[in-house]
């Protein structure tokens, strides 16, 4: 499996966009807050998302 990375918010929230997946800026950034979206912190200001566990997320397998 490839791996797809979003880096950043703005990355995040234009792909779940592109795939029809609705949230504002601020949902996104309380769903980071309480750890409910899958991503990694690089360092204090950039955060990594994982393509393939953001999909897996969204249907609700985010195991």
């Amino acid at each position: 499996m490839t791996l797809r990375i979003a880096k950043g918010v703005p990355d995040l929230l234009k792909y779940l966009e592109d795939n029809g997946v609705e949230l504002s800026l601020s949902t996104i950034y309380r769903l980071i807050r309480k750890q409910e979206i899958p991503f990694k912190r690089i360092n204090t200001q950039t955060l990594l998302f994982d393509l393939n566990k953001i999909d897996r997320w969204i249907v609700g397998d985010d195991e």
